[in-house]
């Protein structure tokens, strides 16, 4: 269903004045736009865009509805404050908008004759209703790959959104011991052409994995953790970021889906203590925020993501096998507590492959779709260890999964493509979504 579209909130006055005369807490306005726009976390009524700037100062977004006369009045939310802490990154608040409408958007600055940028994107539907569609993928090596076609495809696909599954840059070692060189990893990514194009009209979200939160194979004892989530906040507008100040988990409602990322390394164990009851991934405080968020969720279909393969039971090189009681605890709770409607999302395996346990485990037949890489190298011999749970699996070529769930049609698209955009696997599931 499509509501009648209505303008966006309109700014107060006082918050225009500061954008134009070019004052914000006494810094001068920077004109220059070194990466972005990019459209962070978005819903029915609400986005977020995203830029970097060269120097400290203010900036803002205007918006109006797409395809309006040349003379239109534009909104002009509250600007925002690029600053040199936070690597002269800044997110703009837009509010007030209608679900499942096109807005075109400006990026200005006080002393710019021109608007420093200019792109389109598209709200999603109201809770519970419409239709969505979710590109998504894992493993992004731009040292190997200077060139990521995968991201002209997605973009050709036009999903209502895409999801980073973690691997989103590739710290090296001498990165993850100065925090600078962690900032300008990020910033080179954010700079690349075909990744830049696709970040300006469609929604992204994001959690990561062990190489661009730290090392290969990092977890809680990182001790540049705390500068790792600062980072990621910087780059990854979102709504909110885990807990109490600490990991970068949150969930985000899209029409008849909601997404719950999560954060598998802020509190893993090391992969090195022995499988134990005890032994956990993601820490006690987010495993019940897992658990009750989907319980309590009133989305027809409740889509986890995490960036090691949660199904898995075959192999322990960045499974759930790792942790496999936290694991079964998980689905435990979800057979339990009759959580309907809950498919996996997952990545980092550098290869793409589709898992399905049986309707035996929690009362209907679970999916755990793993789409990696989207420009690295692949696990080729992947495909000949043995997985009795193992629906498809593809480890020659970069790929990308799409995920779409239709509410009045009552059905779950799932697909892996490749970097070309071609449908290597697809499935659609009747009987997925809760009631």
């Amino acid at each position: 269903m499509t509501s009648t579209p209505r303008p966006p909130r309109r700014a107060h006055a006082p918050w225009l004045l500061l954008l134009l005369t070019g004052f914000a807490a006494g810094q001068a306005a920077a004109t220059e736009l070194t990466a972005g726009p990019l459209v962070g976390a978005t819903d029915h009524a609400t986005a977020r865009v995203w830029v970097r700037l060269g120097a400290p100062g203010p900036v803002a977004v205007r918006v109006r509805a797409a395809g309006a006369a040349p003379d239109a009045p534009w909104t002009t939310p509250p600007p925002a404050q690029a600053r040199a802490d936070d690597d002269l990154t800044a997110v703009v608040l837009v509010e007030g908008l209608a679900p499942e409408t096109e807005y075109d958007y400006e990026v200005i600055a006080p002393d710019a004759a021109a608007p420093l940028a200019a792109a389109r994107f598209r709200t999603l539907p109201a809770p519970g209703q419409g239709k969505v569609s979710l590109a998504f993928g894992s493993c992004l090596h731009l040292g190997r790959f200077p060139e990521q076609p995968v991201f002209r495809a997605i973009a050709a696909a036009r999903p209502s959104a895409f999801v980073f599954l973690g691997d989103n840059v590739y710290y090296t070692n001498a990165d993850c011991e100065d925090p600078a060189a962690m900032w300008t990893r990020y910033r080179l990514q954010r700079q690349q052409p075909d990744l830049a194009a696709l970040a300006a009209r469609v929604p992204l979200f994001a959690q990561w994995d062990d190489h661009d939160y730290g090392p290969n194979d990092s977890d809680r004892t990182f001790p540049r953790r705390a500068h790792a989530r600062r980072v990621f906040m910087g780059y990854w507008p979102a709504a909110s970021y885990g807990e109490e100040g600490e990991g970068i988990y949150g969930r985000h409602v899209l029409g008849p889906l909601e997404l719950f990322l999560l954060d598998d390394r802020s509190f893993r164990d090391p992969n090195r203590e022995p499988n134990a009851p005890t032994k956990t991934i993601l820490g006690a405080r987010q495993r019940a925020w897992l658990v009750e968020g989907l319980a309590a969720s009133a989305a027809p279909l409740k889509v986890v993501c995490t960036a090691s393969q949660f199904l898995a039971r075959y192999h322990t090189f960045e499974s759930w096998q790792l942790a496999r009681d936290e694991r079964e605890a998980i689905l435990d709770a979800i057979r339990d507590r009759k959580v309907r409607g809950v498919v996996f999302l997952s990545g980092d395996r550098h290869l793409a492959e589709v898992t399905r346990y049986p309707a035996e485990r929690v009362g209907y037949p679970l999916w755990d779709v793993t789409a990696s890489p989207l420009a690295n190298r692949t696990f080729k011999v992947g495909g000949a260890l043995t997985n009795p749970d193992r629906v498809f699996v593809h480890g020659d070529g970069n790929n990308f999964g799409w995920l779409e769930v239709d509410a009045a049609a009552r059905t779950v698209r799932l697909e892996l493509r490749d970097e070309q955009g071609a449908t290597l696997w697809s499935v659609v599931d009747r009987d997925l979504l809760a009631e």
